[in-house]
């Protein structure tokens, strides 16, 4: 599992052969009660974080610029 966070924004990467999304969703809004994480779904196996743009590819993981 990848963990990353700045400020108020969090990006965690996990292989979902080990877990699954639905339970680790769970687990992360359990931590702490005054606080409520919400998902972003990936798009075309993109998604944005902060201001890049995140690819995974099959084995690899390609950072760009997001625009």
């Amino acid at each position: 599992m990848y963990y990353k966070r700045y400020v108020d924004d969090v990006l965690i990467i996990f292989d979902q052969n080990k877990i699954n999304a639905d339970t680790g969703y769970s687990m992360i809004n359990n931590t702490d009660k005054h606080l409520e994480f919400k998902i972003s779904h990936k798009i075309n196996n993109t998604i944005s974080y902060l201001d890049l743009s995140v690819n995974r590819t099959t084995n690899n993981i390609e950072l760009n610029i997001y625009r």
